[in-house]
């Protein structure tokens, strides 16, 4: 019976994130789900953003690489070494496997400006 119960509210849960059961859905305190990269060798974890083209900043390593670029949690990064990143997983392939001592510039977007940071691998 109590897996039963469980199994109803997860599928109850899904029809209300898909919006079949009424009432709007506020994606402001939605978690980025569909998909998530962590940590990367840049020091950082991304997920899909939902506001624009790009991976969502959702964790920064203290004096990791990112850290000490100055991107913060909640930048969107929208490009890697003059490509464009659309999404987490473009921005996974982007980063690729760099070795340490690698330089990657990231093109980022902190909700009121564009920034180019310089990111430089220390470990991987």
């Amino acid at each position: 019976m109590r897996n039963l119960r469980g199994l109803v509210i997860l599928f109850a849960a899904s029809l209300v994130m898909a919006g079949v059961l009424g009432g709007s859905l506020n994606y402001a305190n939605a978690l980025p789900i569909p998909y998530l990269v962590g940590p990367t060798a840049i020091g950082a974890d991304v997920a899909d953003a939902t506001t624009m083209p790009g991976a969502l900043v959702v964790a920064v390593t203290p004096g990791g690489p990112c850290n000490n670029a100055g991107i913060e949690k909640d930048d969107i990064i929208v490009g890697v070494n003059n490509v464009a990143v659309l999404n987490a997983e473009a921005f996974n392939t982007a980063i690729g496997n760099p070795s340490p001592g690698t330089k990657i510039s990231l093109r980022v977007w902190d909700h009121k400006t564009k920034k180019l940071a310089s990111v430089t691998i220390t470990t991987v």
